[in-house]
């Protein structure tokens, strides 16, 4: 075991290396930049649910509709830098990890060299691990959710009520941390709590009430303000589940092949288990969760579903570590799968990589801070390009992370950009003076639409990124 646990511990720390030193040591496109404007804007309005004045949609401005837990963190840390705020997410991580291992000997009577293994397998999940690379709020989920789960088997064991109130308070800050971590608890709280019932474990129909606790806790602490956060994230599960999966608008079942990369150990926590399972008790609702993320998974058609296997993580890693036998042949299969992990990682880390900020962008940032330009643009193709809130003061017209993101950047705009005459109409429609265009990106139609010349004026290019500027701009045409 001491082998294996420290064959785990050189990948993750050789990994993190990696990711650090030539992954996240530049910017990379992503949702990092929306989270960093919020956060400011929390700062700047003095309000927890800020004004989100820097992205524009017909209609009345909109406040923040995300789960606000990361910004506010985020917004108490004024003085760290990018590369310094990207530590966030495996930070976290670490500490989820010492939940799993001190957890698991506390309260599902793990021996510390088992717990340990198991904090090294969540660490080494490649869903988990690649999400360390990008500034999310799933970190923040997982953690309160690990909590969560917990509190719950503690309570199970022959705990005290106060156990559950724990687990309120618990799922309360996952609901404020991320909008899928949300639907876990909803969905499963309810099917898994009735399951473990009928197997002979009814205390756990209080995950139905710790859930219940947590969403009244996370309304009155935020005033009736997280009502917004749930009124929009069902607003968007039901556009979901109209339109399908964001980019290829179309329902689909969950991918196996990336289900099993997601999370590799899932196989080996199943073999275990056949083999020689453990007491069951400790590690009913460990399994009850674990499959049902792993049920999700397959079944959530309305797309992404694949990331329901990160909340499976911290359950997967307890079952793993709970029942591998000590056997050579078992140790030897479980490093192969944490070598499996390590080079899925690895991939997944060089796709990150790939995603940096053109020099191009760099260099247009400081031209638009140069020149002063205010009013709304427009970036094409890609509509919701968060890094122009950030280093610029211009307003973006997109939709950010609310539920219009899909109707109105990519069916609104981006599916009819290239279409003659729609353009100049909707900036005209919308008071759209700059448009910058990613020329990399984009495809003939749209390209055209600027080579033609009227009603556009190139103002100035950096690379592959041109920025141009409505030609009735001099009338008025942006606030």
């Amino acid at each position: 075991m001491t082998w294996l646990v420290a064959f785990l511990l050189l990948l993750v720390v050789a990994l993190h290396a990696y990711r650090m030193t030539r992954v996240n040591d530049q910017p990379t496109v992503g949702d990092a930049f929306t989270y960093l404007r919020v956060a400011r804007e929390v700062r700047a309005q003095r309000a927890l649910f800020p004004e989100l004045r820097f992205y524009y949609t017909t209609g009345e401005p909109e406040r923040l509709q995300l789960p606000p837990l990361l910004m506010w963190q985020i917004a108490l840390l004024p003085r760290v830098g990018y590369r310094g705020l990207m530590q966030l997410p495996m930070l976290t991580d670490l500490v989820t990890a010492a939940v799993v291992a001190v957890g698991g000997v506390a309260v599902l009577g793990l021996r510390p060299g088992a717990a340990t293994l198991g904090a090294l397998v969540l660490l080494l999940t490649p869903i988990n691990a690649v999400t360390a690379a990008s500034l999310t709020p799933r970190p923040l989920g997982l953690l309160w959710l690990t909590l969560f789960g917990l509190a719950m088997v503690r309570y199970g064991l022959g705990g005290s009520v106060a156990w559950v109130v724990a687990a309120a308070v618990c799922a309360a800050l996952a609901l404020l941390a991320q909008r899928m971590v949300t639907q876990v608890l909803f969905i499963l709280a309810p099917i898994v709590g009735a399951v473990l019932a009928l197997a002979g474990y009814p205390v756990y129909l209080h995950l139905v009430t710790a859930t219940l606790g947590g969403l009244a806790l996370a309304w009155l602490v935020t005033g009736g303000q997280y009502g917004r956060v749930i009124a929009d994230h069902w607003r968007r599960v039901r556009v979901h589940m109209r339109f399908g999966q964001q980019e290829r608008q179309r329902l689909e079942f969950g991918d196996p092949g990336q289900i099993a990369k997601a999370c590799p150990w899932l196989f080996l926590a199943a073999a275990a288990w056949i083999a020689a399972p453990p007491a069951l008790p400790p590690f009913a609702l460990a399994a009850g969760l674990a499959t049902g993320c792993v049920v999700l998974a397959f079944l959530w058609v309305m797309g992404n579903s694949v990331n329901h296997m990160y909340f499976a993580s911290p359950f997967v890693a307890w079952l793993v570590a709970g029942a591998l036998p000590r056997q050579v042949p078992w140790l030897v299969a479980a490093g192969l799968v944490a070598a499996a992990c390590a080079v899925f990682i690895w991939r997944e880390f060089n796709v990150v990589r790939r995603r940096r900020l053109a020099r191009g962008w760099e260099n247009i940032f400081r031209w638009v801070r140069e020149r002063g330009l205010a009013g709304r643009a427009l970036v094409l193709p890609q509509v919701g390009f968060s890094p122009l809130v950030f280093y610029t003061p211009l307003v973006l017209v997109a939709a950010g992370h609310g539920s219009k993101a899909l109707t109105f950047d990519r069916m609104a705009i981006r599916g009819r950009v290239a279409e003659p005459g729609f353009l100049a109409q909707f900036m005209r429609d919308n008071g759209v003076r700059y448009v910058f265009l990613d020329r990399s990106l984009a495809a003939g139609g749209l390209a055209d639409v600027f080579a033609a010349g009227a009603p556009f004026r190139e103002l100035f290019a950096a690379g592959d990124i041109a920025v141009f500027e409505a030609a009735d701009a001099v009338a008025g045409l942006s606030p």
